[in-house]
């Protein structure tokens, strides 16, 4: 039985939030599947994501906003710090951390 995922870096590991500023994130680290991993952003999971480079590198797009529950609209992710995990079949990744700053000057 193989270990789960261990996240090695992110980058970037910040970027501007807000719709006008899209974010690919490159997680790098250890036992990444060849497909179906999870990167779970801030709680809003990024689903059957394909693992390059032998299962050691993940690219994603950062959610620019929650999805809504119900009948309230999707709420825009604000500036603040949020957790990047991996999850695949063997387990889930200790948290790293992202910085979403202002997207304005």
């Amino acid at each position: 039985m193989g270990t789960g995922p261990v996240i090695a870096s992110v980058f970037p590991s910040s970027g501007r939030a807000g719709e006008a500023y899209p974010i690919q994130v490159t997680v790098e680290g250890t036992g990444f599947e060849e497909e179906g991993n999870i990167v779970t952003f801030g709680g809003i999971p990024v689903e059957d994501l394909e693992a390059s480079d032998g299962g050691t590198r993940i690219r994603f797009w950062v959610p620019k906003e929650f999805p809504s529950k119900g009948e309230a609209p999707p709420q825009i992710i604000e500036p603040g710090e949020y957790s990047i995990i991996v999850t695949t079949k063997a387990g889930t990744s200790e948290p790293v951390a992202f910085t979403l700053t202002r997207g304005t000057e």
